[in-house]
């Protein structure tokens, strides 16, 4: 049996995403990097799925931070599970791989 979790960042975090870091707003990428990404039991998973749709908007800073943060301590086990869903802005999909793929250069 497939094992899945899926994340919808607006329903279970927030839908003002924002900023960098809990100091400066407390829906920030570093407080969903801590909630939701470093605590996923990445070897027990066999997808893991993000939900996009339904916030206000997303700053670059809180997608580059809270995927490039996670792409560069669980490439091997984790780029290949994700799935991240947009119906509202598909250009987020493209958008974030091009923030986590601009490090590998």
């Amino acid at each position: 049996m497939m094992k899945e979790k899926k994340i919808n960042i607006s329903k279970e975090f927030t839908e003002f995403p924002w900023a960098r870091f809990i100091k400066d707003w407390p829906n920030s990428w570093e407080k969903f990097y801590n909630t939701f990404l470093s605590n996923l039991d990445i070897d027990e998973l066999d997808k893991i799925e993000i939900n996009l749709d339904w916030t206000y908007w997303y700053p670059s800073s809180f997608l580059s931070e809270a995927f490039n943060r996670f792409y560069k301590e669980y490439w091997e086990k984790w780029w290949r599970k994700i799935t991240f869903i947009s119906e509202e802005d598909p250009s987020l999909i493209p958008f974030i791989n091009h923030l986590v793929n601009r490090n590998e250069k």
